[in-house]
């Protein structure tokens, strides 16, 4: 099954894993501010300028905590969440022996059966 919306006026449809059956969080952690620039909110990029690989983001409600790891290419992804109010934060790498926040707490609410997207801006020394 795909989910595609139209753009009114336009003679094409486009489609995102942000139309969905639950809510994602997905983002990057770069070290480049212009890159925060770079993101369409109607295509999802493959990859981000000056990636900060391996830093761990902590996604925080009152009901639960979950962690992720920015891959090679800065990405990270929090899948399946419950609709609630969070709070994101960014650790070097070796998190928890070594807590060193890097960025956050931001805080953002999550609505049923959404997507929402976040942009670390980071040391390059970060990771």
């Amino acid at each position: 099954m795909v989910y595609a919306n139209d753009d009114e006026g336009a003679d094409y449809f486009f489609t995102s894993t942000c139309m969905r059956t639950s809510s994602r969080l997905e983002g990057f952690a770069t070290s480049d501010r212009k890159s925060q620039l770079a993101i369409d909110p109607l295509h999802e990029p493959a990859a981000i300028g000056s990636p900060v690989a391996g830093v761990i983001l902590q996604l925080k409600s009152d009901r639960l905590t979950l962690y992720a790891e920015s891959d090679s290419a800065g990405r990270f992804l929090f899948d399946g969440l419950p609709e609630a109010s969070y709070e994101l934060s960014v650790f070097a790498s070796g998190y928890p022996k070594r807590e060193q926040l890097l960025a956050g707490p931001r805080s953002l609410h999550i609505k049923e059966k959404s997507c929402a997207r976040r942009i670390f801006v980071l040391p390059k020394s970060g990771s």
